[in-house]
């Protein structure tokens, strides 16, 4: 009950980074759900190794929500959710059906689109803030998932 009154809690949040909270919130719920629930073991123990994959993913994006504005390569990325790096990307591609650097700049430009949209922060902080350390790359991977650069998206919600 604790967790999902944090979920709770997260989306009373009056700023920018509420969904990030909410979503985290969940997650951590979902990861105690999971950790509570007693699967049936099939022989083999295939339905426990599927629910630790699950647990391992779950605590996978939340460690790389945690570390946002980080570089996060894939490498450690795997190694925090105590995976080799193919197979967590093959596991996160199977549980998520994103890649991981993919999902993860999905939730980086979705960051950015709101911190553009709800805050007077310059377009190099707001990347700098998302995790795009490279103003160049975050424009241009902007333009890509938003058809319009920052700037433009910016003065749309004017």
């Amino acid at each position: 009950m604790e967790h999902f009154e944090k979920v709770m809690a997260a989306m009373t949040i009056d700023h920018a980074g509420r969904e990030f909270a909410t979503a985290g919130g969940v997650l951590q719920w979902l990861g105690y759900v999971l950790a509570h629930l007693r699967a049936p073991v099939r022989s083999g123990g295939q339905a426990v190794i599927g629910r630790e994959i699950v647990d391992r993913i779950l605590h996978a994006q939340r460690w790389a929500l945690e570390r946002i504005r980080e570089v996060i390569t894939l490498n450690d990325w795997a190694k925090a959710a105590g995976m080799k790096t193919v197979y967590f990307g093959r596991m996160f591609k199977r549980e998520t059906g994103d890649r991981p650097m993919h999902w993860l700049n999905e939730r980086r430009l979705q960051l950015a689109a709101r911190l553009l949209e709800q805050t007077p922060r310059t377009i190099q902080d707001i990347a700098d803030q998302c995790g795009f350390h490279c103003p160049f790359y975050f424009s241009r991977v902007f333009l890509k998932r938003f058809q319009r650069p920052p700037s433009a998206f910016r003065k749309r919600t004017d």
